[in-house]
Formats: C-alpha cells, structure tokens, sequence
C-alpha cells in the first residue's frame, strides 16, 4: 500500500499516511471536483475546500469501494446506479491513480516532458500505466 504522496499545495512529501489529507470542492452543480492530497493540519488548500478526509480512508479494499461509489452508487440502488458524483473523470481517475498504483505518483510529474509525451503517445490508453513503464517514466 503507498504511504506517501506528493503535497498539492506545497510541493513537498507527506511523511505517512497519518500525514495526509484528501481535499475536494463542490461545483456549482453539486458536483465534486479539484481533488487534492496534502499535509493535514500544515496545509490548507483554501475555503473553497469543504470536504476532506484522512487519506487512510480511500486507501486498500474499502477505500476504492468508497471511490467507486463517488462513481456509482451501485446495482443495489437500482439499475441506474445513480447520480456520479464527481465532475471531471479523468481528473478523478489521476486522483485514483494516485492512491492506488505503485509508482504512479513518481511518474506524474513526469507525464507532461517531450521525451515522455514522444514515447507514449501512439500507445493505447493501458499501456503507460503499467508498472514497468511507469517506472521507466519515473526514471526520466
């Protein structure tokens, strides 16, 4: 399980997962979005942020389980599943990414360098994100 993340706000490691925060803000549909990770109690990522929770909670087995209903609320509450509740899905999905695969949050700040963006632009939308290639990223 991943322990530390890269702080949103100040830029600087968390030091466990006691350490860190998740933080989110409503739209004005209601719609949850700009997730972000940072030191609890150190940084604030401003008023606008009503929601948090300690990062612990989206992390393992139940923690994807409470992401995934942020998607879905799933067949038990009908066959629509009902409202998503997020606003941008690859926001959420890099938000996801970030607590759940190995080697992710090293490779991110990455993603955008002409090197990284020429080696994996004709790939599909798998294949980046496999952990060898996400450590090579890491590397660049």
């Amino acid at each position: 399980m991943l322990k530390t993340w890269k702080c949103d706000i100040c830029g600087e490691a968390t030091e466990s997962v006691e350490d860190a925060y998740a933080y989110w803000r409503d739209d004005v549909q209601g719609r949850e979005v700009d997730f972000k990770i940072a030191h609890k109690m150190r940084c604030d990522p401003g008023p606008e942020f009503v929601n948090c929770m300690d990062i612990d909670e989206f992390l393992g087995d139940d923690g994807l389980t409470r992401l995934l209903a942020m998607l879905s609320a799933g067949p038990l509450k009908g066959p629509q599943g009902g409202e998503v509740h997020v606003a941008d899905l690859n926001e959420f999905v890099d938000f996801v990414r970030r607590l759940h695969t190995p080697g992710y949050e090293e490779a991110r700040p990455h993603f955008r360098s002409h090197e990284v963006q020429e080696a994996y632009c004709d790939t599909d939308e798998v294949f980046p994100y496999l952990q060898e290639n996400l450590e090579q990223i890491a590397k660049s």
